[in-house]
């Protein structure tokens, strides 16, 4: 929509030809395009974990820290048993980075990448959705709101807001149906209610 210098394109109040949206732009009308709809007569599911647990199965997961090495990673993720690997973000000091790295050493490993942030805030989400976690785990969710805004920022529109970016998840890309497409219906979100506060809301 980008215009020539010192000329308004007017953008705002003229839609491209084909929009969905056409008009002045309005955001309490506005409706999404289908670039991410699922594939005709809905996601297929291909997160073994939620397949397991669709099914009824017991899930097991392995705890790695997230400031381990690929090596330690990989080794837990190709055992035997282990559905997914809980990486803790929450009380280890290792970075986005250098978790980055352990999931994409062995991203075709036994047990799926798993991740649990230290919060429901956007950035750690959006970091560990884009890197390809297909477990997220959100600790100490004291109230409805705080469980809302999980997963306002887990899920892609219109579940949710998740931002669509270049992602290292798309090592996910090939699996049927698109990982944009499906991620949403594929994701397992687990939100940890550990305090009264949390009870009574």
């Amino acid at each position: 929509l980008a215009a020539q210098a010192g000329v308004d394109s007017h953008s705002d109040k003229i839609a491209p030809k084909g929009a969905v949206n056409q008009g002045p732009y309005n955001m309490n009308t506005w409706k999404r395009g289908h670039t991410f709809d699922p594939p005709p007569g809905g996601s297929p599911i291909w997160n073994p974990v939620k397949v397991k647990m669709m099914a009824g199965g017991k899930i097991t997961g392995v705890t790695v820290p997230s400031g381990s090495t690929p090596q330690v990673y990989c080794e837990a993720a190709n055992q035997g048993g282990t559905d997914y690997i809980w990486t803790d973000a929450q009380h280890n000091e290792g970075t986005w980075n250098e978790i980055y790295n352990m999931w994409s050493a062995c991203p075709h490993a036994k047990a799926v990448p798993g991740v649990r942030i230290p919060n429901d805030k956007e950035y750690d989400e959006q970091h560990a959705m884009d890197g390809g976690a297909l477990v997220l785990i959100v600790p100490t969710v004291r109230s409805v709101e705080e469980a809302r805004t999980a997963v306002k920022w887990a899920y892609f529109p219109p579940m949710g807001g998740r931002s669509s970016g270049g992602s290292r998840a798309e090592f996910w890309g090939l699996v049927p149906g698109g990982y944009h497409n499906t991620i949403n219906d594929n994701l397992v979100l687990v939100l940890m209610i550990e305090t009264l506060d949390g009870l009574r809301d």
